[in-house]
């Protein structure tokens, strides 16, 4: 009798746990079964970049080749402007109003361009407010760019040298100038304690 007494307990402070998590899981059921609502559609791509990829490397001062898919719809842009990114920043503005229908654009990097593997193409239609990228890639700057980069760094490397040694002129002159100072103070002392003496 104690044992089914216990039971019987055990029972009833279980049920109204079954009976909550049943009821959960049966709207959790119901509610991803539900259709997604046009809010939560995926924004349509009319533009997808084929070059530049990830892989690529553009040279700087060369012409290179921009290519894209182009898919026509309600919504589509006609025209785009190709920018350049760098690290998620707008460095410049390649063109304006490029066909979007024509799928490749030809693309002479300007041969200052730096070094970095953190550049992207942005597609922009400034009328829809259309957006599309590309992957990162590399631009490799040109060798003039490179030595104009070497020739300010050994410039600067020069000129610190030079501050340096300066430096170490003007703190060996004033070390100099303290010692003739303390020199000069240390025989005025001997002098006038030999003037003492005399006197006795």
């Amino acid at each position: 009798m104690k044992i089914t007494a216990l039971l019987f307990t055990v029972a009833s402070i279980l049920a109204p746990i079954v009976t909550a998590a049943s009821s959960a899981a049966s709207k959790t059921t119901a509610k991803s079964s539900a259709p997604a609502s046009s809010s939560t559609a995926a924004a349509q791509s009319y533009i997808y970049v084929t070059e530049p990829v990830s892989s690529t490397t553009f040279i700087a001062g060369q012409s290179n080749t921009v290519a894209w898919l182009y898919k026509s719809g309600t919504g589509a842009p006609t025209t785009v402007t190709l920018e350049l990114l760098n690290n998620k920043l707008l460095q410049n503005v390649i063109a304006s109003n490029v066909s979007a229908k024509a799928g490749k654009y030809s693309w002479k990097v300007p041969a200052n361009t730096g070094t970095s593997s953190a550049y992207a193409l942005r597609f922009t239609d400034p009328t829809s407010g259309y957006t599309s990228y590309s992957a990162n890639f590399t631009i490799q700057g040109s060798s003039s760019a490179s030595g104009a980069m070497a020739t300010g760094s050994s410039v600067a490397a020069m000129s610190s040298k030079a501050a340096s040694g300066s430096a170490s002129a003007n703190s060996t002159s004033d070390a100099l100038s303290l010692m003739n100072n303390h020199k000069t103070s240390t025989l005025g002392l001997v002098s006038a304690l030999l003037s003492v003496m005399a006197l006795l």
